[in-house]
C-alpha cells in the first residue's frame, strides 16, 4: 500500500513537471514566433537620406613660395606627415582620379595648431598659403570624405603660423 502511494505521489510530481515543462516550451515557441514575425514584418522608410561611401583620396601638393619649387607631392588617402622649416608655402588640394568619394576636406595639422580646409570637391582644387616661423615643423594632413561641419574653416588665403 504504501508503495502505491509512493509511486502516485512521483507520478503526480513527473506529471507536473511534463506539464510545466510543455507550458515553457509553449510560451518559448510563442515569443520565437513572434520575435520572428516582428523581425520580418518591421519596415523603414527615409527617403531624405542617401547612404553611399567612398575612398577620398586628395592630391596634395606644397611648394615654396619663394622659389616656387616642389617640395611635397602625394596623392593621400588616410593621415600622412611631412616636414618643414621657416618659410612661406602654398598647399594646393585636389580630389585625386584615383579617389570614389567626390568631396571630401582635409585637416591640417601644423605642430599644435589644427585647421579644417573648406569642401573640395572633383574637378577643383584649391589653394592656401601659409607662413611658418620657425624650423623642423611637423605638417600632418588627414583627407576626410564628406562636407566639414566646422565654422572654423582655413579657407583660401593665408596663414601665419607661429
Amino acid at each position: 500500500m504504501e508503495k502505491q502511494t509512493i509511486e502516485k505521489k512521483h507520478n503526480k510530481i513527473f506529471i507536473q513537471t511534463i506539464i510545466l515543462s510543455l507550458i515553457g516550451l509553449f510560451i518559448c515557441f510563442g515569443v520565437l514566433c513572434s520575435t520572428s514575425w516582428a523581425w520580418f514584418k518591421d519596415s523603414t522608410q527615409n527617403d531624405d537620406n542617401i547612404i553611399a561611401s567612398g575612398s577620398l583620396v586628395l592630391a596634395i601638393q606644397i611648394n615654396d613660395a619663394s622659389t616656387n619649387n616642389q617640395v611635397f607631392l602625394e596623392d593621400l588617402n588616410g593621415i600622412k606627415e611631412c616636414n618643414l622649416n621657416q618659410g612661406e608655402y602654398t598647399i594646393t588640394f585636389a580630389v585625386s582620379p584615383n579617389s570614389t568619394a567626390t568631396k571630401g576636406y582635409c585637416i591640417i595639422t601644423i605642430d599644435s595648431d589644427v585647421f579644417v580646409t573648406e569642401l573640395i570637391e572633383k574637378p577643383e582644387e584649391i589653394s592656401v598659403k601659409f607662413k611658418l616661423q620657425s624650423d623642423d615643423n611637423i605638417i600632418k594632413f588627414e583627407t576626410v570624405w564628406g562636407t566639414p561641419a566646422n565654422s572654423n574653416l582655413f579657407n583660401s588665403g593665408e596663414k601665419t603660423v607661429e
